[in-house]
């Protein structure tokens, strides 16, 4: 099994935070930009959220300070792993609405390129 660093975390922390403050402004085209949202996703993403009753709230990972250390109920607040594609790393994460929790876990690989990571959103479910 392998153990992230710190930074590598907190880089992860800080992408997937502007993923979802361009998700709550509703800016689909920096999310295609930067993202490489597609348009059937983008609409996935809305639907889930209306389903929980959600979709007016912001959107937020769980406060940094858990993030790293908690435990949840075998669900992720914050994990990286090893997938079987070595340059890749997937993530969970616990998504909060308005400052609390939800069921809902964001999804999605990571992936350096040019220097820099890049995040590919895979799906929200809860």
């Amino acid at each position: 099994m392998h153990t992230f660093s710190l930074t590598l975390k907190n880089t992860t922390f800080h992408l997937i935070s502007h993923f979802l403050t361009l998700l709550n402004e509703r800016n689909f085209q920096q999310l295609e930009r930067e993202f490489q949202l597609t348009k059937n996703a983008y609409d996935e993403i809305l639907e889930e959220l209306e389903y929980e009753d959600i979709l007016l709230k912001k959107l937020s990972l769980p406060p940094k300070d858990i993030a790293f250390t908690a435990l949840n109920d075998n669900r992720a607040i914050f994990e990286l792993y090893e997938m079987n594609t070595p340059e890749k790393i997937g993530i969970e994460c616990c998504l909060y609405a308005n400052n609390h929790e939800t069921v809902l876990t964001l999804s999605g690989t990571l992936e350096p390129k040019e220097n820099c990571l890049v995040f590919h959103f895979s799906g929200i479910h809860a």
